[in-house]
């Protein structure tokens, strides 16, 4: 589908090129674009070629077209110009320039093969076995038959005693219960594992009614990993508007979970020190809509008593 390959300078490590291509179908062609600080350019193989020569399409072009024109002659291309640097934009998620995933990939691997063991388990756990005694002389085509006829008729005829007393011939079923205690213990550790690891927000760690405190210390995990991953996110969107002449700063609100009846009390303590919308603003339990509704009733209500207040002192207060 649709590929990318970036050109890394050899002493840096720094992006300084790329090249983007995509084959729609097998016999397509393949189409190939070179991007480098200076122009971008366009190279294509052969129809009906897997491989083969890349030929040029489209020599090297500047990134932004300058076009100029007037009313009686309409616009036109004056030329081109490029960036102030390369228009590609790295974003990783890290300080290390790699997957998470990375590091990881044994626990969870680990997790799947004990998860389908116990599933390939339990799958051959829920039949039923026979056992039939003193039918050695049984072929293979008796036996399908046999237990054909249990399953359909849910009958079997079994001689159980000779003429002379002696045992003969039993049918017994038997079931087997797939092991899952140790599994059990193993994955529970796994899963631990993968929180730590990942560095996330493990919410059976939060007790009910725990204070903020001890929601904070859960998040902290949770927040580290934010900061680095939050850090990248910054300098890609940096660099981006940069290319535009834009100078900015994105911020990033976190939503989480916290003790509602605690954080009220907080900001209840504080509320002689603070104004109306900062209230609302703190509110936990006060969404958006209802911050702007309330501050419109209130300048409302506000704006009404004034009028009332000039209507009784006369006017305006003469």
């Amino acid at each position: 589908m649709t590929e990318f390959v970036p050109l890394l300078d050899e002493y840096t490590g720094e992006l300084r090129a790329g090249i983007r291509f995509w084959r729609l179908a097998a016999k397509k062609p393949m189409r190939v674009e070179l991007y480098e600080a200076d122009g971008w350019s366009l190279y294509m193989t052969k129809p009906d070629t897997t491989g083969g020569e890349l030929i040029l399409q489209r020599d090297k072009t500047p990134y932004v077209t300058v076009t100029e024109g007037t009313d009686a002659e309409g616009d036109y291309i004056e030329g081109g110009e490029n960036y102030a640097a390369l228009p590609i934009v790295p974003m990783y998620g890290g300080e290390e320039k790699q997957s998470t995933l990375i590091g990881m990939r044994p626990t969870i691997d680990a997790i799947d093969l004990i998860a389908s063991g116990y599933a390939n388990d339990e799958q051959d756990c829920a039949s039923i076995y026979w056992l039939i005694q003193n039918c050695g002389g049984m072929t293979d085509k008796e036996m399908r038959a046999f237990l054909r006829d249990i399953r359909e008729k849910h009958i079997a005829k079994v001689d159980t005693t000779s003429f002379s007393g002696d045992p003969r011939g039993a049918l017994s079923p038997y079931t087997a219960e797939a092991p899952f205690q140790g599994r059990e213990a193993v994955l529970t550790y796994l899963q631990k594992r993968l929180y730590e690891d990942f560095g996330a927000l493990d919410v059976h760690s939060i007790a009910a009614g725990a204070t903020n405190d001890h929601i904070d210390a859960a998040y902290q995990p949770l927040d580290d990993e934010a900061d680095m991953l939050e850090a990248q996110v910054i300098e890609a969107v940096q660099r981006g508007l940069a290319l535009r002449g834009i100078e900015d700063t994105p911020i990033f609100k976190r939503n989480r979970i916290s003790n509602i009846k605690e954080t009220i009390e907080a900001v209840m303590l504080e509320a002689s020190v603070l104004d109306t919308e900062a209230i609302l603003e703190l509110l936990p339990n006060v969404t958006v809509d209802m911050k702007e509704n309330m501050l419109a009733r209130m300048d409302k209500d506000n704006a009404a008593r004034i009028t009332i207040e000039k209507n009784a002192r006369g006017g305006d207060g003469a």
